[in-house]
C-alpha cells in the first residue's frame, strides 16, 4: 500500500514537471510557426497607428516571451501597426528595447513641432512614428515583427521573426531626424 502511494505521488509529480517544462518552452498562445493573419491592408488607414494584441487561430494571445530579450516578462504581446503616409506598413513591438516597459503611442504628444510619438513612461525615451529613437537612454530603435503583404492585400505577421531596432549613438535633440523604415512591396516580406 505504501509503495503504491509513493508510485502515484512520483507519477503525479513527473507529469506536473513535464507540463511545467512544456509551458516554459511553449508559452501560452505561441504557435510553432508564429504567423498571424491580421486582415487586409485597407483595414489600416494611411497615417494610422493601431494597437494590436495578436491572437493565434484558437483565439489565444501570444506571450511576449516570443520576443528575444533578456528576461522578457511573460505578458501579452502588444504590437503597433503603423501605416505611414508613403504607404509603408510596419509592425512595431510595443515594449521598450531599454528596460522592457510598455511603450504607448502618444497621439497628442508634441516634440519638435511634430505631433504623435511613442514615449517610454519609464525612461522618457522617445521614438518617431516609424520607431526611430530620437531621445532618451534606449540603446536602439523600436523592435519590429516581420510583416508580409500578399498580392491579394492580406497582411501576415510572423511574431517568431523579430527584427531588432537599429543601434545608433544618442542624437542631440537638434539632430533628431527620423530614418526611413523598410518598404514592403506587395508579395514580399521583411528580412
Amino acid at each position: 500500500m505504501r509503495r503504491a502511494l509513493l508510485l502515484i505521488l512520483f507519477l503525479a509529480s513527473s507529469v506536473t514537471l513535464v507540463a511545467m517544462l512544456a509551458a516554459f518552452v511553449w508559452p501560452s498562445g505561441v504557435s510553432p510557426s508564429g504567423r498571424i493573419d491580421i486582415g487586409r491592408i485597407e483595414d489600416y488607414p494611411v497615417g494610422s497607428v493601431t494597437s494590436l494584441v495578436p491572437v493565434d487561430g484558437e483565439g489565444r494571445t501570444f506571450g511576449s516571451a516570443v520576443i528575444d530579450a533578456p528576461d522578457p516578462p511573460i505578458e501579452t504581446l502588444r504590437l503597433w501597426i503603423v501605416h505611414l503616409g508613403d504607404g509603408r506598413l510596419l509592425a512595431l513591438v510595443g515594449r521598450s528595447p531599454h528596460r522592457g516597459c510598455t511603450l504607448p503611442w502618444r497621439p497628442t504628444y508634441t516634440y519638435e513641432g511634430i505631433q504623435g510619438w511613442f514615449r517610454d513612461p519609464c525612461t522618457g525615451s522617445t521614438f518617431t512614428r516609424d520607431g526611430t529613437r530620437v531621445f532618451g537612454p534606449s540603446p536602439r530603435d523600436m523592435d519590429r515583427v516581420a510583416i508580409d503583404l500578399g498580392v491579394d492585400g492580406r497582411v501576415t505577421l510572423d511574431v517568431s521573426r523579430v527584427i531588432p531596432g537599429a543601434s545608433s549613438p544618442p542624437r542631440p535633440d537638434s539632430e533628431a531626424t527620423p530614418t526611413p523604415a523598410a518598404t514592403v512591396p506587395a508579395g514580399t516580406s521583411t528580412p
